[in-house]
């Protein structure tokens, strides 16, 4: 019976091995001190740890970053740490937590793309705000001009024409937003 329960523990040893092994996330096992337990391949090539050669080496001697040492301050208070460093042209999110057992883990994520994505909507929004605000303040103008009595009865044409063509272009920016974020959720745009 023990050596049924040895081989079902050295079985589930070898799947969770083959897993983090595998992983594309970096994972780091650090001790209480910040010296360094385990780590993936994933891990040991970003932050440039040789695999055959980590075991109590620091993790501050491979990443010295402000960042990493406040973390590295934190988890030794048994608090989490979330950041963000730049390695190689590319961002990676650290999460550090403590362990109950002792020690803290380290998980990296590359948030490259999603960092992109958000510069992009951001610059969207400021365009998208200033192109409905350009065509409203046009309509606005118009419209205050013929109500105030300001224009001739034989501009009003003129300006009819110019609030309805504003107003056109209004609602052609906003069926292209709504398109856009259609297409950002993944779904079809939908036909009328």
């Amino acid at each position: 019976q023990i050596k049924s329960q040895m081989d079902d523990l050295k079985k589930m040893q070898s799947e969770f091995s083959t897993i983090i092994q595998n992983m594309r996330e970096g994972l780091v096992l650090l001790s209480n001190d910040g010296s360094i337990l385990s780590i993936n391949p994933s891990a040991g090539l970003l932050l440039g740890i040789p695999l055959d050669n980590y075991a109590g080496k620091y993790l501050l001697n491979y990443e010295r970053g402000e960042e990493m040492r406040t973390a590295i301050e934190q988890l030794a208070q048994k608090k989490s740490a979330e950041f963000i460093i730049t390695k190689g042209g590319r961002s990676y999110r650290m999460l550090a937590n403590p362990v109950t057992t002792g020690g803290s883990l380290m998980l990296m994520m590359d948030v490259t793309e999603q960092l992109a994505a958000e510069q992009l909507r951001r610059e969207f929004s400021a365009n998208v705000s200033h192109e409905l605000k350009t065509p409203l303040q046009s309509i606005l103008g118009y419209a205050e001009i013929m109500k105030n009595g300001i224009a001739k009865p034989a501009d009003f044409p003129r300006f009819i024409e110019r609030i309805y063509r504003e107003a056109q272009r209004l609602i052609a920016l906003v069926e292209d937003i709504i398109s856009l974020s259609h297409l950002d959720e993944g779904e079809d745009i939908p036909t009328e």
